[in-house]
């Protein structure tokens, strides 16, 4: 094996997406920080008015605004594993033969369930209707070119193909599953701190779902143009420089066909290594946390 040459690792793209996206504009660790205070304050505060005289019934809980909410958080965590952790631990097949029956429920309802699909409210434009039966139907092309070529597939690599395939519908759709509905939340009190909260929670709700659509085309990127599945840092395709997030100095071989087999790293600076291993823990803690408040509002109204 040879060294590739300094061009192939200076990719822009994946620049772009990983520094600016990914570390500056939707960085984890401050937005997954925001988040927990966040929810924390209007949680509590809710379960506060939700026990005193002025709201005695737990009549205005809508259940089911929280088990979306639950599956939305519950991709979140789902997307950081799979594409934001590096992973050498082979294939679960059990696994991603679960998640294989689940996505294609999940697939099956947004088209042709009228309580759950977009494609049957008529407030929504016919163009977005479009793109979600484009989104939707592409995966299962890809699943039928897939099938024609099994034969140089394992049964794991395949699952999982289709898997990483399928995930981008359900993760565009949790947009809509985010619940911003906090019916006992009271802000009178201190009116001029609280009552940004929510906005404050919406925000870095919807910046954590932007964080994992980056992680997720950077994954594809590295996977499709490097064959590189279990990237640990991304700036190996694109700067091998000792900046403030990372100083590693990066090892990277191509093959004859061009394409990057291996990436190994030499030890990295402290700074580099509490980055690179919490950031993505902020983010699983803080959607833990909200999956957690949705089940006690749950077992409330229950």
């Amino acid at each position: 094996m040879s060294q590739i040459s300094p061009a192939i690792n200076n990719n822009p793209y994946i620049k772009f997406i990983d520094r600016y996206m990914c570390r500056i504009v939707h960085n984890p660790i401050i937005t997954s920080s925001l988040l927990i205070i966040a929810i924390c304050a209007i949680q509590c505060n809710q379960l506060y008015y939700l026990f005193t005289a002025k709201y005695n019934q737990p009549d205005f809980i809508f259940m089911e605004d929280y088990m979306f909410d639950i599956v939305s958080n519950a991709l979140n965590i789902l997307f950081v594993l799979r594409f934001q952790t590096k992973s050498s631990a082979p294939i679960n097949v059990a696994w991603e033969a679960v998640l294989f029956v689940l996505q294609n429920i999940g697939c099956y309802n947004l088209l042709f369930n009228y309580e759950y699909s977009i494609l049957f409210n008529y407030e929504i434009k016919t163009s977005l209707k479009v793109c979600l039966i484009t989104q939707i139907v592409f995966p299962y092309l890809i699943l039928v070119i897939n099938l024609i070529d099994y034969k140089n597939l394992t049964p794991s690599v395949f699952l999982s193909d289709c898997n990483s395939n399928y995930l981008p519908i359900f993760i565009s759709h949790s947009f809509l599953y985010i619940n911003c509905n906090f019916p006992y939340f009271d802000s009178s009190p201190y009116e001029a701190i609280l009552s940004n909260i929510p906005f404050i929670y919406k925000v870095c709700s919807f910046s954590i779902k932007f964080y994992c659509i980056y992680g997720f085309i950077l994954y594809e990127i590295a996977l499709i143009l490097y064959d590189v599945s279990d990237v640990a840092n991304y700036d190996i395709f694109y700067d091998q420089k000792e900046d403030c997030y990372n100083s590693e100095k990066v090892d990277i071989f191509s093959t004859k066909d061009g394409l990057i087999r291996s990436a190994t790293t030499l030890p990295s600076t402290l700074l580099s290594k509490v980055y690179n291993n919490w950031k993505n823990m902020f983010l699983i803690v803080s959607c833990t946390l909200v999956i957690i408040f949705d089940f006690v509002f749950i077992y409330i109204a229950n």
